[in-house]
């Protein structure tokens, strides 16, 4: 008898009002996914600044290596 009297207690209890904690969780899941892609867009614009960087630095050791341009006629004649 008492077990049965606990579930018609039980069914008789209204479902708690949760929304807030559903609200609070997708403003979560949200803040969490935006931060993510600020997180990707930052790191794409450093990489390409890096490239930018290494491209320069490419270029500058190619002409340091660029073999000395001939001398003149005139001066081998000597």
């Amino acid at each position: 008898m008492m077990g049965m009297v606990n579930t018609v207690f039980l069914l008789n209890q209204a479902t708690p009002d949760t929304s807030g904690y559903m609200i609070a969780g997708y403003i979560v899941i949200f803040s969490v996914m935006l931060l993510y892609l600020l997180s990707l867009f930052i790191r794409r614009r450093n990489l390409e600044k890096d490239y930018e960087t290494l491209e320069e630095i490419e270029k500058m050791d190619a002409e340091k290596k660029a073999p000395a341009p001939p001398r003149p006629a005139e001066s081998l004649q000597k």
